[in-house]
């Protein structure tokens, strides 16, 4: 490939089994195959101006009807990435500005991240600005519609049916971000100071309590972080019925998801101590 024109392929395969099936009204064992494909493009133009693309391919195999799938594992054929990048000098560093379909890694990637064990990766339209100091501080701001991955049905699901991901203003999410090296430490210690604002109207593509939902039983650090509040709602399947049956460690959980409201569910600790999310 010319000098100006860079390509590369990524492809990962996870194999994933469960012996013995702990989800409610389910018996018998479980596997499924997942399989992403990533192919970026980048042609830089000169002046600082660059143009990329990125083809994201999820696919799961060896599931059966009753294998849990959503767009969560896959979307099938989706363009994740189309935009144009201008990067030049700006004051004491470096300035970069993307424009178009995106995805996102902020910061420490705790609130906004490009999914890496997931087998789909959210994506966005908007724009993103940032500024590397040759200090090492950074500094940056964007503002952006996120993607809703089509399609949803089971069946579509299953059958790998492609639809491009589909962005609109009722969902729009934009943040500020800021972070400057500490004077001690090993080096890799960082001051950080960010604001996040995510603004939904509900009806289109879902209510704002249908976007918890998917948020508490699909995101991976929100898991990681607060995995007696996720793990529950990740277990329902989006079956709410399944709620008035779901227990822990042979008690109750309370745990509630209607069409309005959410209750988390009461996981006990130890005895007598609850989570702190319980009941809220």
């Amino acid at each position: 490939l010319p000098d100006r024109v860079s390509l590369s392929v990524e492809h990962g395969s996870r194999y994933e089994a469960l012996h013995g099936q702990f989800r409610a009204g389910r018996a018998g064992d479980d596997d499924v195959l997942l399989l992403r494909t990533l192919v970026h493009g980048r042609v830089r133009l000169g002046g600082g101006w660059t143009l990329g693309a990125e083809l994201q391919d999820s696919r799961a195999h060896l599931d059966d009807p009753s294998t849990p799938l959503g767009t969560g594992v896959v979307n099938a054929v989706e363009l994740l990435q189309a935009y144009a990048e201008l990067e030049g000098e700006l004051g004491a560093g470096t300035g970069l500005l993307r424009v178009g379909r995106i995805t996102l890694d902020v910061g420490t990637r705790r609130f906004v991240a490009r999914n890496r064990f997931r087998n789909t990766i959210n994506g966005f339209t908007g724009i993103d600005a940032s500024w590397q100091g040759r200090s090492g501080r950074t500094a940056r701001a964007f503002y952006v519609l996120p993607l809703r991955r089509r399609p949803s049905a089971d069946d579509e699901v299953r059958d790998d049916d492609i639809q491009l991901d589909l962005e609109s203003f009722d969902v729009q999410l934009w943040g500020v971000y800021g972070s400057s090296p500490l004077p001690f430490g090993a080096g890799r210690d960082r001051a950080e100071l960010f604001v996040f604002g995510l603004h939904e109207e509900a009806g289109a593509g879902g209510t704002l309590v249908e976007s918890m939902l998917r948020e508490l039983s699909e995101n991976d650090l929100l898991m990681e972080d607060v995995p007696e509040a996720c793990k529950p709602f990740e277990v329902l399947e989006g079956k709410n019925a399944r709620c008035r049956f779901q227990t822990h460690n042979g008690r109750l959980t309370h745990i509630r998801a209607s069409a309005d409201s959410i209750v988390f569910p009461t996981i006990w600790l130890d005895e007598d101590t609850p989570s702190a999310s319980s009941g809220c």
